[in-house]
């Protein structure tokens, strides 16, 4: 646990003062900074949010297309892949797509979505409320490949109140100083 590390890494330290051998603090810190990530990584499965009959409603991005109203709304799901259509407005013209995401079985997290059969982006849910009313998405497009946003999504059951508080923070966190919108 967290005082093994904390014993390990003070050890290396002590060991590095007597000798000041360089390799060891930059294995320490290798083996340090591995096992806090692999002991503290949430286990985050994408199919757990999107995998709803809820809509959900996309209600800050980091996108700068400036849509407005998007909501996912779930057409078929299976193991392997979800089907939903995405509407959204630009200006006064509305969109609905319909959209094929295909999970990576790999990497739990993330989903790569095809529009009439043409790859789009990958979606990466960064974050999850516990009570999965609410998550964070990296949206990286596989049209542009330098471009990419941050979308903070909810549930419909939770759109009349205020998004969980650890969501917003979430997504301020990762975004830093990036320019965000309310969609």
């Amino acid at each position: 646990g967290q005082d093994d590390i904390h014993i390990l890494w003070t050890q290396v330290l002590r060991r590095v003062n007597q000798s000041g051998m360089e390799t060891e603090v930059i294995l320490a810190m290798f083996v340090f900074i591995t096992t806090h990530i692999t002991v503290y990584a949430p286990r985050l499965d994408i199919k757990e949010f999107v995998g709803t009959s809820e809509k959900l409603w996309t209600v800050k991005t980091t996108n700068r297309e400036h849509t407005k109203c998007n909501v996912d709304q779930l057409k078929s799901f299976s193991s392997l892949s979800i089907v939903f259509q995405r509407s959204y407005f630009i200006g006064r013209s509305r969109r609905d797509l319909r959209i094929e995401g295909v999970f990576d079985t790999r990497f739990k997290r993330r989903m790569t979505l095809f529009y009439r059969g043409k790859f789009i982006s990958t979606e990466t849910m960064v974050y999850m409320d516990p009570d999965q009313s609410c998550a964070v998405f990296k949206i990286e497009s596989l049209k542009d490949w330098d471009v990419v946003h941050y979308d903070l999504r909810v549930t419909n059951s939770s759109v009349t109140s205020r998004p969980r508080p650890s969501c917003p923070h979430y997504f301020n966190r990762r975004i830093g100083f990036e320019p965000s919108f309310i969609v």
